[in-house]
């Protein structure tokens, strides 16, 4: 009897703080999350992460109506022709760090050329070479068609002129706080403990493009534009284009289905981030990395714990959290998933059609909405009453509205139109991006592909296109493989930024709720939704007792 005594009054503390997390979502923000909290988790204080997703992490995707379940936006199909497509999130660089951080701790993943169908590290030599910018009016302003690399570049150069400079300065400016980014993801300086996406904005100097328009920046750095027109040394020269209206459109329409003024400047000079550098993908498929990201928690709650099975995968979908004093219980309809001491909600807000209810303090089958706390974009810190916060039962619109809608199409058996484009067959480019007056006349068509040297073509577009638009452009034998709605009430592909990058509270209540999803409604891309999950690990490893903070010296830098 004393000796059981002995055991309860040992085990007793451990048993108190263990900890149940569950994960709402498999994509990159609720499969990084788990990875991180496994590596933060050296005491084996965390009892259980579950993730809760009805599809298969890393499963290559199911085309599903977006009005029932999207699933994740990094997605990958495989065509009649065996070759792999994304369909969702296509592409990244070299400086996503933890993108690459993950592939680099899987032997299983390998990185190859993006827009290659993920199967070659060098492009297919039958494929067209270069790009063109559209305009819709018959005319392109700007073509590179069986050009080299250099002389591309050089066109470049020369058609967008001191502008260029200036957005390329301001893009390496933006590449280099990434690097920061990162590093100060791995300190545990009391500063890093980053509460929201606008204090790690504001620590790297990255805050003001994030909270205003990529006009109202370009404006700022005097690039042609509203209110900036060629200065009148350019205007006599020959072959000079104002790279808002083309260049810079086409690649936010491209990547963001927004134009310049309608995103953030942080969000404009990430896209802007692909014309300078090479893009790449995961070797038969970006999806990939949720399954990796996956396994290697395992692998590392295996090593340091001896338990692979506390990190596991429910195929439930959760419709309903209710939060008491001590819990959050999970519910899919009605029946109840569990209870848990941390909830991370890994998907954005409008995505997860989730119920979020409290229990009563004097009855506990009375429930209430849940009081999400409110972030104030202006001074960076929750609404305060004295010592007590201010709570809302609801979130700011920005941090809920759909996000804008993406309609991926692939097409195979297709011959590109070479007249309608006005182009000769041998003049057409690789891929065709449109500019924003293009885009309202072409059927709401954002950027054409060649995916293939068979005929395989991706298509980006707002809606669905009908069968004679699709005729029109690629001929009476081609074939409709995938049409993709990355949209709807639930859906969509990024946020609406409506010019600017607000963002709320990464801890929506207390310390039971977490979203790292709010990012994006700053930034979306794989990296920022690892730098979301990153950010969330951090703070409930810091509030778990996980990670202790130091308060040594901290760096400021410089403002965009």
């Amino acid at each position: 009897m004393n000796f059981l005594l002995l055991v309860l009054l040992l085990v007793q503390p451990w048993l108190a703080t263990c900890k149940r997390i569950a994960v709402i979502g498999g994509g990159i923000s609720g499969a990084f999350a788990s990875k991180y909290l496994a590596e933060y988790d050296k005491g084996c204080a965390l009892q259980q992460i579950t993730i809760f997703d009805p599809l298969t992490l890393g499963e290559q995707t199911t085309i599903i109506s977006s009005a029932e379940w999207q699933g994740s936006r990094v997605s990958s199909v495989r065509l009649r022709d065996n070759s792999v497509v994304e369909i969702g999130a296509s592409v990244f660089y070299s400086g996503f760090h933890l993108i690459m951080e993950m592939i680099e701790g899987d032997d299983s993943l390998e990185v190859g050329i993006a827009f290659n169908t993920g199967s070659t590290k060098t492009l297919h030599k039958d494929l067209r070479r270069g790009m063109g910018i559209y305009n819709g009016y018959g005319d392109w302003p700007f073509l590179t068609s069986n050009f080299s690399k250099w002389y591309s570049l050089m066109l470049m150069a020369w058609r967008y002129n001191i502008d260029l400079y200036r957005v390329f300065s301001a893009t390496d400016k933006v590449e280099y706080a990434f690097k920061i980014i990162h590093n100060l993801l791995l300190s545990e300086h009391e500063t890093t403990f980053f509460e929201n996406a606008a204090e790690m904005w504001d620590a790297v100097g990255l805050l003001k493009p994030a909270h205003g328009s990529f006009d109202d920046f370009l404006d700022a750095i005097a690039v042609c534009g509203s209110k900036n027109r060629l200065p009148w040394w350019r205007q006599m020269l020959p072959y000079q284009g104002c790279i808002r209206e083309e260049l810079l459109a086409a690649v936010t329409l491209c990547n963001y289905n927004q134009a310049p003024s309608s995103v953030n400047g942080l969000v404009g000079l990430g896209s802007f981030v692909a014309a300078k550098v090479q893009l790449l993908s995961v070797m038969g498929g970006n999806h990939k990395l949720m399954a990796s990201a996956y396994r290697q928690a395992k692998a590392i709650k295996r090593e340091l714990c001896g338990n692979a099975d506390s990190i596991r995968h429910v195929k439930q979908r959760v419709t309903t959290l209710v939060s008491s004093n001590k819990s959050v219980e999970l519910f899919s309809r009605d029946v109840s998933l569990g209870k848990f001491d941390v909830v991370i909600l890994a998907a954005p807000y409008h995505m997860a059609q989730l119920q979020f209810f409290v229990q009563s303090d004097k009855d506990a089958a009375v429930l209430q909405p849940m009081p999400f706390s409110r972030f104030d974009a202006a001074n960076h810190n929750p609404h305060r009453d004295g010592d007590a916060p201010v709570m809302s039962a609801l979130l700011p619109d920005y941090a809920t509205r759909p996000f804008t809608q993406v309609v991926t199409t692939l097409i195979s058996g297709a011959v590109l139109n070479a007249t309608y484009f006005k182009l000769e067959t041998s003049n057409l480019p690789r891929s065709i991006y449109m500019t924003e007056h293009a885009k309202g006349i072409e059927h709401n068509i954002t950027a054409i592909s060649q995916i293939t040297p068979t005929g395989s073509y991706k298509v980006f577009s707002n809606n669905e296109l009908n069968k004679l638009v699709l005729k029109t452009f690629f001929g009476e034998k081609h074939t409709v493989e995938v049409v993709k709605i990355w949209g709807g009430p639930h859906g969509g592909a990024t946020a609406d930024y409506q010019g600017a990058g607000k963002t709320v509270n990464y801890q929506l209540f207390g310390d039971q709720l977490y979203y790292p999803n709010s990012i994006e409604t700053s930034m979306s891309c794989m990296e920022l939704s690892a730098i979301g999950a990153k950010s969330v690990a951090k703070l409930i490893a810091k509030n778990l007792g996980l990670l202790i903070p130091h308060n040594g010296t901290q760096d400021k830098h410089d403002e965009l």
